[in-house]
């Protein structure tokens, strides 16, 4: 993916399995790596952190563009309930950056972003 002249490598979760288990279990990811879950239909999709080891930043994505934001959303401590999320706008993709990404790369709402396949 392709956001404001800076490359993410991407990983998908389109199957309602991969949806379901998106990054939990994981320790970390690197940066500049993400996971964007793809739907096909624009509606307002919850997530949550359950099972997730580190912070994410959400972005929103509907027509190629940004629609919204969720920065440094925490994972779960010991038997706390995980974080729930909701679009706020329907969106048909959701990216997950590693936290403090859209902060250091300025990303904003409105921001175009390219998925390119190899």
């Amino acid at each position: 993916a392709v956001i404001r002249d800076h490359t993410f490598t991407i990983e998908t979760a389109v199957t309602r399995e991969e949806r379901e288990l998106g990054l939990g279990n994981r320790q970390s990811m690197p940066q500049d790596h993400g996971m964007v879950f793809l739907f096909g239909v624009r509606g307002k999709y919850d997530f949550w952190m359950r099972g997730m080891q580190f912070p994410l930043d959400f972005l929103w994505i509907g027509d190629k563009k940004i629609l919204d934001i969720t920065t440094n959303v925490p994972s779960p401590v010991g038997n706390e309930a995980p974080v729930q999320l909701t679009a706020k706008v329907p969106v048909d993709k959701i990216l997950e950056l590693n936290a403090g990404t859209v902060e250091r790369l300025r990303i904003r709402i409105g921001d175009k972003v390219t998925f390119v396949t190899n």
